[in-house]
């Protein structure tokens, strides 16, 4: 009974390509900023609260807040990339930065479990590119 299409929701994910050196009016300043590719929509069932230790995936020691599930054991995600959960309608992503981070990912059976953390990020520390990974 995981993932029902009415109990799914749209989350963005943004693929992480790398590292890039920062330009300020066209020079460089020597410092890094992290790359990510431009968010795409996927639908997983997603949790209001942490889970019992009983029924976790990941153990009583990992630091998260949400789990989503994916019916799909293949999906392509790593713990590097960022996820948007709760962007406000009407918003673009050039707008507001990401809202969490994966901290594990577990593969069981017909599905794949994503724990994630909510973070504070400003909008000057992500560079978003068109290049996918």
């Amino acid at each position: 009974m995981r993932n029902l299409a009415r109990d799914t929701q749209p989350v963005y994910i943004a693929r992480y390509i790398g590292k890039v050196m920062q330009q300020v009016n066209g020079k460089l300043t020597g410092k890094h900023v992290v790359s990510y590719s431009n968010p795409v929509v996927f639908y997983p069932t997603v949790t209001m609260a942490r889970g019992q230790s009983q029924g976790d995936f990941f153990g009583v020691n990992l630091d998260y807040e949400k789990v989503l599930t994916i019916d799909d054991p293949t999906f392509a995600v790593s713990e590097t990339d960022v996820l948007f959960v709760d962007v406000p309608a009407g918003k673009t992503f050039s707008e507001l930065p990401y809202d969490y981070t994966i901290k594990k990912v577990a593969r069981k059976g017909d599905f794949t479990v994503i724990a994630i953390k909510r973070v504070e990020v400003g909008k000057s520390e992500v560079k978003s590119t068109t290049n996918a990974r």
